[in-house]
């Protein structure tokens, strides 16, 4: 297994990976298979960056893409201090290696070397527990919590926003 930072040479994978994704688990994404299906290849290397407000990393087991966490910097100086995470996933059957856990570490580590970030963000649908442990283990806290974020399939998911503020200077 490898993890390494995503480049514009992944996007084929990625935009395999995130599709599966969208798919396997609807209730966990706010954007659907149909939503990024027409995305072009430069929105979709766009997303994948690498460059000082976009990261991707990926999970390999050999040549196949199983797992995903992507990092987005806000843009407006008032906010540079602050870094989203987004589409963290592992294939279901990759699932039971620690993968999710070594993504988050790779990606904190990550946002960690980047000037100004003091902080990093994301959102978990509520019922997510496991997702939910995973975070919190790493140092997330909630800080807030957002009824019927989602409406999936005929039902209302509830997200919690999540935090992971960094001691120091970063």
């Amino acid at each position: 297994m490898q993890i390494r930072l995503l480049d514009r040479h992944d996007v084929a994978g990625f935009r395999d990976l995130r599709l599966a994704m969208l798919r396997d688990a609807p209730s966990a994404f706010g954007a659907s298979p149909d939503d990024e299906a027409v995305l072009s290849e430069d929105a979709w290397a766009a997303r994948i960056g690498p460059d000082d407000n976009t990261a991707l990393f990926g999970a390999f087991i050999g040549t196949r893409m199983v797992g995903s966490v992507g990092l987005f910097r806000q843009r407006p100086a008032k906010m540079r201090h602050k870094a989203l995470i987004w589409g963290v996933f592992v294939d279901p059957d990759a699932r039971g290696r620690q993968l999710a856990r070594r993504l988050m570490q790779t990606m904190i580590a990550h946002a960690r070397t980047l000037p100004q970030i003091r902080q990093v963000t994301l959102s978990v649908t509520a019922s997510n527990l496991h997702a939910r442990a995973l975070y919190e283990s790493l140092g997330f806290v909630q800080y807030g919590h957002e009824p019927k974020a989602l409406f999936v399939d005929g039902n209302w998911f509830d997200e919690q926003q999540m935090v992971l503020r960094f001691t120091s200077a970063a």
